[in-house]
């Protein structure tokens, strides 16, 4: 699990980090990826931290299920050292970022 206290926001993309507070790449394929916006601010989230690609309203969640619609012998994933990164105003609250893989 990655995340960002939305205390730190500054109206600029910030990169999810993990418990040591460091930029924190998804280390494994990922089939699943889970976003959790627990403030009271809405949230851009970013895969490179320049383009907006989707805004998570307060209290709200996001399940991006890339093995969903999957066909046989394919494997859909978001790629290892995928960095994701969201933006917002200041706010008390986190931000969550989870991810699973199959090995």
């Amino acid at each position: 699990m990655r995340m960002i206290n939305s205390a730190s926001f500054t109206g600029s993309y910030m990169p999810f980090t993990d418990a040591l507070i460091v930029a924190s790449p998804i280390t494994n394929p990922s089939r699943v990826v889970l976003f959790v916006n627990n403030t009271g601010v809405n949230v851009t989230i970013s895969w490179d931290g320049v383009n907006d690609a989707f805004v998570l309203l307060p209290g709200s969640g996001f399940v991006l299920d890339e093995s969903a619609n999957s066909v046989a012998n394919a494997t859909l994933a978001t790629a290892a050292g995928t960095q994701f990164y969201a933006k917002g105003v200041a706010a008390t609250g986190f931000v969550y970022l989870s991810t699973f893989y199959a090995s």
